[in-house]
């Protein structure tokens, strides 16, 4: 109940106190025409006791009122955020009822209409407002993306109430004539720093925790441009990431598509599809608009080329030598890269691009990195790149001659006072050069044996992590002494993961297989 309504019905309260005696005021002024009628002390203190009894009722009432209030924001145990472009936040109290629905901008507005859902079930304000969604336009084969966002004390709770949602909008969704990408995250404690960004940019909470995560995952973009994008779009760039996932894929249908991007791209350099010895057509943003970055190399040239991806039209288009690229039979003295031992070719990308990929694939700008080291090793034909960004160290693998990615991991950087690739007299404790041995009789990770007819098709490291982190319902940002080792269990492939948040510490077992949760412990680090 707001102050207004307080007012307005302690306003109507002391009214009523009053009784509208007029007329029978107006009949005894008749009847006593002509005299003086004097007002005695008893009357004067009857009118004194009834007026304080009207106030002291009016306290009461407003006293009651504050009560109803408090123990109103008391009894929600959980907000759900709906973002697509309309963001709407639903009130849950701890028996799963609805206490409020609260639209958060004017679209939202449009989709509650005059439908009051206070006392409703879940499911019946989930279909409503999803169902009003799709009859108004705002979720299309067009624009599919839909955040679900969960935030309150109680996790347990919290993880149970996301996954009713998430089901309840795909029972929704079952029957429309495209899938649906639902995206779904947790806020489980306040946090300033995301109420803050969602005020000054005008946008919900839930939306705000997604842009602040890309934009981590993400750097060469910022969190404010990123804000202006709808979830659509974010969805289509979080494709780009490893912390990021949803459910079914975000639609593309608005765009000229990457096919479409690739021919234009090769129009525009003059280049045909047969001269192309690498090429990588990349979603992007550039001033809050959607964009494809087309990067391509033929023997002599490196392209890349930025399309708009509503219109295609050309933003930009950069066109250099490729240093090395030799023409054959000049040059003898120089010796030539080669894609296979004793075949000598022109046609490898290069270390600079090589790099060049390999920040792309890690979402860092070369500004940023430290210590890279790259070597080409002739017998497998890869670039073999490491390097340091902020609280990670990378390692890459890059085909010489088509630019794939073959390889990547990514650990985080974790303070140990026993490793001596730290500098102690830093703050920040830098990692120095190390040196990769060669990849000659190199072993081969523990997680790639195997026992005859045993299954390999193993997550990998990197969604293990990810789902060890959704499991917590904490970000790759708040964690430290990140471990995460490959293991069997009772025979059973497993990734042993333990990292600290806070004062807790966590430790998951993810079936290296399956990817389901073998098992969680959180406890307080004492």
């Amino acid at each position: 109940m707001k102050n207004e309504d307080i007012n307005k019905k302690v306003k109507s309260a002391f009214k009523n106190i009053a009784p509208d005696n007029f007329q029978q005021v107006l009949e005894d002024s008749k009847q006593s025409k002509g005299s003086v009628v004097l007002m005695t002390t008893n009357k004067q203190n009857n009118f004194k006791r009834f007026a304080a009894a009207a106030a002291a009722f009016v306290i009461l009432f407003a006293g009651i009122a504050t009560v109803l209030v408090t123990n109103q924001k008391n009894e929600i145990a959980s907000t759900i955020s709906l973002d697509v472009n309309p963001s709407i936040n639903i009130q849950l109290d701890k028996k799963e009822k609805v206490v409020d629905v609260i639209p958060l901008n004017d679209d939202a507005e449009k989709i509650i209409g005059t439908m009051d859902f206070k006392g409703s079930d879940l499911t019946v304000t989930v279909n409503a407002l999803v169902g009003s969604m799709l009859r108004n336009g705002y979720l299309s084969d067009i624009a599919n993306s839909l955040l679900v966002t969960v935030e309150g004390e109680d996790r347990e709770f919290n993880e149970k109430m996301r996954e009713r949602v998430e089901n309840e909008i795909a029972a929704v969704l079952k029957g429309v004539d495209f899938d649906a990408s639902i995206l779904n995250q947790e806020i489980d404690d306040k946090d300033d720093k995301i109420e803050d960004f969602a005020e000054k940019n005008g946008i919900s909470e839930g939306k705000a925790k997604l842009v602040m995560k890309l934009a981590e995952e993400l750097p060469q973009h910022t969190a404010e441009e990123l804000a202006k994008l709808s979830i659509n779009e974010l969805n289509i760039l979080a494709g780009n990431t490893k912390e990021i996932s949803a459910k079914g894929e975000p639609s593309t249908k608005s765009y000229i598509g990457t096919e479409k991007a690739t021919e234009i791209a090769l129009k525009k350099a003059g280049v045909k599809e047969s001269e192309i010895l690498f090429i990588q057509v990349t979603p992007e943003t550039d001033d809050g608009i959607m964009v494809y970055e087309v990067d391509f190399n033929t023997n002599a040239y490196e392209y890349e080329v930025e399309i708009e991806a509503l219109s295609g039209d050309i933003l930009q288009f950069e066109k250099e030598h490729n240093e090395d690229y030799v023409k054959p039979n000049q040059n003898a003295e120089k010796p030539t890269e080669s894609t296979n031992a004793g075949t000598p070719t022109a046609s490898v990308i290069g270390e600079a691009k090589a790099k060049e990929l390999a920040y792309k694939k890690a979402g860092v700008v070369a500004s940023n990195v430290r210590n890279c080291t790259v070597k080409l090793d002739r017998e497998d034909n890869v670039y073999e790149i490491e390097f340091f960004a902020g609280d990670y160290e990378y390692d890459i693998e890059i085909n010489a001659v088509n630019g794939t990615v073959t390889d990547y991991s990514r650990e985080y950087i974790y303070e140990d006072d026993d490793d001596d690739r730290y500098d102690d007299d830093d703050d920040y404790r830098k990692p120095v050069t190390t040196t990769k041995p060669s990849n000659t009789n190199k072993p081969k990770p523990a997680e790639t044996t195997k026992k005859p007819g045993e299954n390999t098709n193993y997550i990998g490291k990197d969604k293990a992590k990810t789902i060890a982190l959704n499991r917590a319902g904490v970000s790759a940002s708040e964690i430290k002494g990140y471990v995460c080792e490959f293991d069997k269990d009772d025979g059973v492939a497993v990734y042993e993961i333990e990292f600290m948040v806070g004062n807790y510490e966590y430790s998951v077992e993810i079936n290296a297989v399956t990817g389901a949760v073998a098992d969680y412990e959180k406890e307080l680090d004492d």
